[in-house]
């Protein structure tokens, strides 16, 4: 109760102060105010209407994936719509800011809808770090990572575009990279210092239809991703990245299911097929809208699922022992590892780009704004992304820990927050109790098939004794 008191106050001070900031700074575009209508107008529209296809991956997507905790769905996409409606607000306003920082100048800003995609760019890496603190945190605590989160996105972002000029439009290393290394340090600082949360872990529940549900997520990711890779990118660039982030996907999915069935033998599992399948789709994100070949983008999308197929199988594992970290959502494997494969294959581009300089004719410069020597700021900006992440996810974990704030007096459950019906309370319950029934006849059975199964009997012995006993 005090800490959604706490929340309630939190949330109005920022609230007065964002609308402040808002009614000074920011004015439509003169278009907009006058109710023009003319063909530029229909260009920006057709450009940039898919943003419904971000939204879809925001809020949607990345929410449905998110609900495989049986006991803690309300929390899941309640949350969602809370920080979308506040981060969006919030990141536009540290945009315009950082607009002011480069031109030198303080002026009325004049927004449109592309200020609006890269808010919901920004949101989506609070959405990615909220898989990562899952159950873990308050909601008080998820709105302070959030400030933190968004407050390094964005300056990573300007130094990205205007100091060091890297393009990154599917935003594979601003936002999945940069989320992934942010939220995995907060998470690890977090679970270091609250013990009880790790050993909480236990709490997590899930059924088949939980599990099934987040497949529907994943299909969401697989149909949206396109789109939203090619939300920022004009003309001809717009219709690459839908064709390059098909076929990178495409490759993906093969890729992870004949892995999946080859490494555990002949079976798929859920883990495999709900994250392996979209990280094409994120690997591809950065050079989506260069030209390429068929066969370099499902090149792409192929090596990406490869090498996270093998991290999220073997090497989460390790480091979630070194580290005591438990990596709920499989944050390495679905968005450091693709968003870093789209950092060096933008590296990679960027280099022999000078090769092919006559498919972009006079547009070289535009695609490429330090021309031949691109690869070297593309290489800045991959490890410049890096390391600011774990630099603000190490400061605002730091923050937690300083100043102690309370971890969830129940984790992984949505009772302390929400307020239930009686009847959803009961039929959890019935659930509940219905699921541990079962779990003691399997296991009753399985000890009286033991006890009859000596190491001198024999398989018709045993069916003898077992119908005796009958």
């Amino acid at each position: 109760m005090k800490n959604q008191k706490l929340l309630v106050i939190f949330m109005i001070v920022l609230e007065i102060i964002m609308i402040s900031l808002i009614s000074s700074w920011m004015r439509y575009t003169t278009d907009l105010e006058e109710d023009q209508d003319s063909a530029s107008d229909l260009e920006k529209i057709s450009s940039f209407g898919n943003i419904n296809d971000l939204m879809v991956v925001v809020v949607l997507g990345f929410g449905i994936i998110m609900l495989s905790y049986r006991n803690y769905g309300l929390s899941t996409m309640g949350y969602i719509l809370l920080i979308v409606s506040f981060c969006v607000p919030f990141s536009i306003i540290l945009n315009v800011f950082w607009y002011q920082v480069s031109i030198r100048d303080v002026r009325v800003y004049r927004i449109d809808l592309s200020i609006f995609i890269e808010s919901m760019f920004a949101t989506l890496t609070v959405m990615i770090c909220f898989r990562a603190l899952l159950g873990k945190v308050t909601p008080f605590l998820l709105f302070l990572v959030s400030i933190f989160e968004i407050f390094f996105y964005s300056l990573n972002v300007y130094v990205s575009s205007f100091e060091l000029e890297i393009f990154d439009l599917g935003k594979s290393m601003n936002v999945h990279l940069f989320a992934g290394c942010f939220s995995i340090t907060v998470s690890l600082i977090y679970t270091m210092s609250n013990k009880a949360i790790y050993t909480a872990y236990k709490k997590q529940v899930s059924d088949h239809i939980s599990e099934t549900i987040t497949l529907l997520g994943t299909f969401l990711l697989w149909i949206y991703l396109p789109g939203a890779n090619g939300s920022l990118a004009q003309n001809t660039g717009f219709y690459r990245s839908i064709i390059n982030s098909v076929m990178s996907l495409i490759s993906s999915t093969v890729v992870t299911f004949l892995l999946s069935g080859f490494f555990h033998n002949g079976k798929f599992t859920i883990k495999d097929v709900r994250n392996g399948t979209i990280v094409g789709g994120i690997a591809i994100g950065s050079v989506a809208h260069l030209y390429l070949t068929p066969i370099v983008s499902m090149g792409i999308g192929g090596v990406a699922s490869l090498i996270s197929f093998f991290s999220m199988n073997m090497f989460c594992g390790w480091y979630e022992k070194r580290l005591n970290i438990k990596d709920t959502s499989e944050i390495f494997s679905l968005n450091i590892i693709p968003g870093f494969v789209s950092g060096l294959s933008s590296i990679i581009v960027s280099a022999i780009a000078s090769k092919y300089d006559s498919k972009y004719s006079d547009q070289f410069s535009k695609y490429f704004p330090q021309g031949n020597d691109q690869w070297k700021f593309q290489a800045g900006g991959l490890f410049f992304t890096i390391g600011i992440a774990i630099f603000g996810g190490g400061l605002c974990g730091l923050c937690i820990k300083l100043f102690n704030f309370p971890a969830p007096k129940d984790p992984f459950n949505d009772e302390e927050n929400w307020n239930e019906s009686n009847s959803t309370s009961k039929e959890r319950d019935d659930s509940d109790l219905e699921l541990k029934r079962q779990n003691f006849n399997i296991s009753a059975r399985d000890n009286f098939n033991f006890k009859l199964k000596t190491p001198m009997q024999s398989e018709d012995d045993n069916e003898k004794i077992s119908s005796d006993s009958d």
